[in-house]
Formats: C-alpha cells, structure tokens, sequence
C-alpha cells in the first residue's frame, strides 16, 4: 500500500515538473478566445493621431460607419501617438485587455513587424492589417490570424498624374514645358507607389500628340506629421513655377494645402492642389474643419477608402466569412457598397472646375485600366534603379 503512494506520489510529481518546463521560454503563446459575451468588440489602433483629414480619419469613418449601420457591434478607436517605441507595447495591452476584442486592427507597414511578432502570441485573437502585407520578410512564418488588405494607390495616382498633365495645358497656355509636383511623405515604397503611378500619368499625356510635355518636382518631407516642411516644400514648388502638386503625405500634407490657400489668400496666385486617401475637399467644405479658401485648392483627392475596406471587413468578420491567413489587393476595379475603393474624388468642385473634355480623357483612362489595356507599374514591381529612371524622365529638368 505503501509503495502504491509513493508511486503515485511520484507520478503527480514528473506531472507537474513537465507541465512547468513547457510552460517556459522567451515567449508564451497566450490563449484568449475574445470577449465570451456573444458581443462582436472591435478595437482599431491609431498609430499616430485623428486629425490628418485623409488615412487615418478614412479609417475612423470605417468605425463610424459599422456604429450607424451596426449597433450590436461594439467598437472602440485607440490613438497610440507618434511615439514608436510605445506601439508595440500598446499593441500587446489592447491584445490583454479585459475588453477581451475580438477583432484588433491596425494600419501601415510601420506596424507590420510589430504584428508579425505579437499575432503568434495571440492564436485566439483575430487580427487585421490594412496598407501592408504581413507576410513581407516574414522569414517563413505563416499568419493564420491575420488578414491583410492592400490598396493599389497606383492606379488611383496614374490618374492624377493624367489630370495634372492634361489640364497644364490650360492652366500654363503661353509657358513651354509645363510643371507640375509632388510631395511624398516618408520615401517608402507605399508613398513611392503614389509617387510612381503620377509619373505614369504624366508620361501617358506627355506620349499624346497635340500635348507639350510636362515635368514635374519631386520631394519627401520625411514624415507624416510635419506640415510645416510639407508646406514648406510646396511653396518651393509653386514658387518654381509649379502651378498643381499632388501631395501624399498625410498630416505633412495638410501644409501643402495651407501653401496653396496662402498663395492665394496673400497673393491672389492661384495654385492647386490634388488631395490623398479621403475626400479631402470635402473635408474642409463641410462640417466643423470648413475652411473654404483651402477648400478651393484641392481640385480633387486620390481616394483609398480605408472606410470602405474596413467597414466590408469587419462585416465579413461578424457573419464570419473574413478569410484570414489571407493578402488581398483592392484597386480601381474593386467596389463596396456601389464605391470604387480607389479612384479620383469626382464630387461637386471636380466637376465645376475640371473642364469636361479633361473629365471625359480621364474617365476613358479609367475604364481601360480597369479592362487591362493600360498597366500601370506598382513600386513593389520595380527595382530602384526603375523607379529612378522613371522619376528621371519626368522630373524638371
């Protein structure tokens, strides 16, 4: 009998000894299922700050969106500053927190890495990333979790290109070579992408007989949330004899727009300015950021409705039919809710402003990319090398 305890002793013992040893190591997988409640909770991470009037703001009209439409699902939008060295641990927080969501989202390679390393950690929380792809340099690891959204700003780029180039020679009637610009915000390969897809425009104009040729300058203000650089910038640009820049450049490029109305309030110059990811005429048109003088400088905006995407997404998540482990890209052709999710902002000014034979090429030009008779290169397709020749070909010489 006694030997029977022992044993049994013994036993519990090699049990609990082995249990303990797995449970150790550098990180532990934790598992957590999301809230128990049968409530659908949804946290979108902010990493920076509301307030650019174009990315970031798209995906909080997202969120918006789902709270109209879809009150049963709870949501919450947490801003996670500028600061870098906080996002990750920020990350992990909203991953622990006692909300328990079951969906966590968050947006821009920036985020990619972080993500790349707390969604293993996490195999009961689902995840989604929009503007990257997190299987790049994944060194072979697979993410069951998460689903990934791309955007194809290039198309929606190749027609501001198209625009700026086709209406110069209105806007520049006595000059030679007309000029336009552009202002990108971190030089990395999604603002390169915007980057390269304008050049394209250009260059598809500038290859038509009856049109002189455009060029345009080119400059990175380092940063996203530098709008005085990017203002700074655009008025080199303009002072130069830029008569519209495209900027892309998010918060940076709100002083790009603060350039052009200033040009005008001081001076009665009239410049221009195409706008990125939201409407963002109508953002300073309407509502309580109505500001009309710079209203009248953004002719139009390439949209990437991250709204949109995300509002889709979180919907195909709730009726649980959201492929995770999946990349998808969304382009021209890809519509939600009757809306293209990238393309130009054609609201009331565009129309007013952009003469009709413009809005007509350019219009045509959008139907034969989506119909594949015009590719336009991504920057993810290109080597360096590319790419700078085909800034080369059209950047003020």
């Amino acid at each position: 009998m006694k030997k029977t305890i022992i044993r049994l002793i013994i036993l519990v013992l090699f049990v609990f000894i082995t249990i303990s040893t797995l449970g150790c190591g550098d990180e532990k997988e934790v598992i957590n299922d999301g809230s128990t409640d049968g409530i659908t909770k949804v946290c979108l991470i902010i990493n920076g700050n509301l307030g650019d009037k174009s990315f970031f703001d798209s995906a909080n009209e997202g969120i918006k969106m789902i709270n109209n439409s879809h009150p049963e699902i709870v949501t919450t939008v947490k801003e996670i500053g500028q600061n870098t060295s906080n996002w990750e641990s920020s990350l992990r927080e909203v991953c622990e927190s006692s909300e328990k969501y079951d969906l966590i989202i968050v947006g821009t390679d920036q985020m990619r890495e972080k993500l790349q390393r707390i969604a293993p950690l996490y195999p009961g929380k689902k995840f989604i990333i929009f503007d990257a792809d997190i299987n790049k340099e994944a060194k072979g690891k697979t993410f069951n979790n998460v689903y990934s959204i791309k955007y194809m700003q290039n198309e929606g780029s190749f027609l501001a290109g198209v625009l700026a180039a086709s209406w110069l020679q209105q806007l520049q009637p006595t000059q030679g070579v007309k000029k336009a610009g552009f202002v990108g915000g971190l030089k990395s390969d999604i603002i390169k992408d915007f980057a390269v897809g304008y050049y394209q425009g250009i260059q598809y104009i500038n290859s038509l007989s009856g049109y002189i040729k455009t060029e345009t300058y080119s400059s990175y203000v380092g940063g996203f949330t530098d709008s005085t650089t990017g203002k700074a910038q655009a008025l080199s640009q303009y002072n130069n004899g830029a008569e519209i820049i495209f900027q892309a450049a998010s918060q940076s490029g709100l002083g790009c727009i603060d350039a052009a109305s200033e040009l005008y309030k001081t001076k009665a110059i009239k410049k221009y300015i195409i706008g990125v990811d939201s409407d963002q005429y109508h953002y300073f048109s309407t509502g309580d950021t109505a500001d009309l003088d710079k209203a009248r400088r953004i002719v139009t905006s390439v949209l990437k409705r991250v709204d949109l995407s995300l509002f889709n997404a979180i919907l195909e998540f709730q009726a649980n039919t959201l492929e995770f482990g999946k990349v998808v890209e969304m382009g021209l052709n890809t519509i939600i809710d009757g809306q293209s999710v990238i393309g130009l902002a054609k609201n009331d000014y565009y129309l007013q402003i952009v003469p009709q034979e413009i809005r007509e090429l350019i219009d045509e030009i959008e139907l034969k990319i989506i119909n594949g008779e015009i590719t336009v290169d991504s920057t993810y397709d290109l080597t360096l090398a590319e790419f700078n020749a085909i800034e080369d070909d059209v950047k003020v010489k």
